[in-house]
């Protein structure tokens, strides 16, 4: 993993000035090794200079390999992802940044760069100085697993690319970078504030905005939107053929994530001595107690020696938090199904005053330039889980985990939102189907990039099983009738192929779990203003 920053302007003094106040947070998220390349360009009209930074977090590879990771012929990487598959060449201990300037290396035209990145499975974001073309591109995969965001100061005329926002005095200038597909400028005529787009195919209608160079969607299967004759439809039993082909599909994701790594945790990974023989926690799961992190961490059961022990991680900001009496609920089923694994439960208990002190520190900053009241629960409560400091066994403990498993897109694509039965009630598949289609639209602008922002300031990477592009290839493929069942009750009939995937795992009590938003679950919602909406602007993450 990688924190990124680019930025261009006409004096190098105003990107090095801009860099100092986004520096802090990019070095909490790498924080192994880090490195400034400064390039001169000249256009047209005028010379500019690029100034690149990266830091990084070395998962991959025997040998920590520096960004900018600059290739034989001068083009420089900053690469924040992962390439879990999509080369040949890949291997279990393959240094993927390694790889992909490898490849980028040997590509001459346009459509040879955008093809090279449209292999990639796995979340990213990059930026690529391609120095005999003299242009540099940049974006972020098709869901926006890895935040990336720019500043477009035309009046200033500086041009800002950063994984986060920092302490920038212009914070009301910062946007997302838009997951449309991959962004290039082309320093060969004249630098304008508007990079060439290349959209994923999927976005493309026919009237185009963009040139004709497209890139290749990796979510290549149209939902599935058949509703015929549902009422003699084939629903989803316990028996169902799906049940297993999808706990297959999911098993493949999460062994893929647990397995592409290092197994070194944070303490062990700054003593070459000990980095060889750590056998300490290298792997976290949020862990709620509900059915997608609970799936997530039986799962991991499977693809993790068993001497090495994984921490679940549970945060409450009330003792008795809907979602520490489901973790203790869970993690004994998950005791009696894998006795042989050392499951660390790890309490983190929030009170107000730390809540409230840590915002205004750090948390708000790397919420920016989302601002919503539900943006400040879920981030705040995601930043103190993803932390990892809390109680285990009722002693102080920190998690040494590098790598952390979180569940979502599992609601998004399952109907397990409170929203969607509320569409269903309302609007019928029709509309339940469309609500499921957008939700895999905005989950980049209204969850991911915020959360990989959060997640990476402890110097941990999030990984998304749900949202690996064969998962959600293979839900997409199956009617909504296998996948969920609106007519049952709640607590059952949404996210039923999940609860039936539980069922035949030996999980009991667990099927059961009525699903709880974060914010709810975690006690988050009721500690301030009780009367805020959701959607409202949240006052507590004013920056300017």
């Amino acid at each position: 993993m990688c924190a990124i920053f680019a930025c261009i302007c006409d004096q190098k003094e105003k990107a090095i000035e801009r860099l100092q106040k986004i520096e802090p947070f990019l070095r909490r998220r790498g924080p192994d090794c880090s490195r400034i390349i400064t390039v001169e360009i000249e256009d047209c009209h005028k010379e500019y200079t690029l100034v690149l930074f990266a830091s990084v977090l070395h998962l991959r590879g025997d040998k920590i390999s520096e960004q900018p990771f600059e290739d034989e012929f001068g083009n420089l990487l900053l690469w924040n992802g992962e390439i879990f598959t999509g080369f040949d060449e890949l291997q279990l201990h393959s240094n993927d940044t390694v790889l992909l300037s490898q490849k980028l290396s040997s590509c001459k035209l346009d459509f040879e760069i955008v093809n090279c990145f449209s292999r990639i499975r796995g979340p990213h974001s990059f930026v690529y100085w391609q120095k005999s073309a003299k242009k540099l591109w940049f974006g972020r995969d098709f869901f926006g697993r890895r935040s990336l965001c720019w500043n477009k100061d035309e009046h200033s005329h500086i041009f800002t690319v950063a994984s986060v926002v920092g302490f920038s005095d212009d914070c009301d200038q910062w946007c997302e970078i838009p997951t449309s597909g991959i962004y290039s400028i082309d320093f060969k005529t004249d630098f304008n504030f508007n990079p060439s787009l290349f959209k994923w195919t999927s976005l493309v209608t026919n009237d185009r905005e963009t040139n004709d160079l497209c890139v290749p969607a990796p979510i290549n299967t149209p939902l599935n939107t058949n509703i015929t004759n549902t009422e003699t439809a084939d629903h989803i039993s316990e028996s169902d053929a799906v049940v297993e082909q999808f706990l297959s599909v999911l098993n493949e994701a999460v062994r893929i994530r647990v397995q592409l790594q290092n197994n070194v945790c944070s303490n062990c990974v700054k003593v070459k001595e000990l980095a060889n023989s750590c056998n300490h926690s290298v792997v976290a799961v949020l862990f709620s107690g509900g059915l997608d992190s609970t799936l997530l961490a039986f799962l991991a059961n499977t693809h993790i020696p068993e001497n090495i022990p994984i921490d679940l991680i549970n945060v409450a900001f009330d003792e008795k938090a809907a979602d520490r009496l489901t973790a203790i609920s869970a993690l004994s089923e998950l005791k009696n199904l894998c006795p042989r694994r050392q499951w660390n439960f790890v309490k983190v208990d929030v009170p107000l005053e730390k809540l409230r002190k840590k915002r205004d520190s750090r948390i708000k900053y790397l919420i920016h330039p989302l601002n919503t009241v539900l943006d400040d629960s879920i981030g705040c409560a995601l930043w103190f889980a993803a932390r990892g400091k809390g109680l285990l066994n009722e002693h102080r403990y920190t998690s040494p985990a590098r790598i952390v498993l979180l569940g979502m897109g599992a609601d998004e694509q399952l109907a397990g939102y409170t929203r969607h039965r509320r569409v269903y009630d309302t609007h019928g598949l029709c509309g339940l189907l469309s609500e499921i289609e957008l939700e895999l639209q905005r989950i980049s602008t209204r969850n991911l990039g915020r959360d990989d922002r959060i997640v990476s300031d402890s110097g941990r990477e999030a990984r998304y099983p749900f949202l690996d592009e064969t998962v959600v290839n293979y839900l997409n493929s199956l009617p909504v009738y296998k996948k969920c069942n609106l007519d049952k009750p709640r607590g059952f009939g949404e996210k039923l192929l999940l609860r039936y995937a539980a069922k035949k795992l030996g999980f009991t009590t667990l099927c059961e779990h009525h699903k709880r938003a974060i914010q709810f679950g975690t006690g988050i919602a009721k500690l301030e203003n009780r009367s805020e909406k959701a959607n409202n602007v949240c006052n507590r993450l004013k920056l300017c």
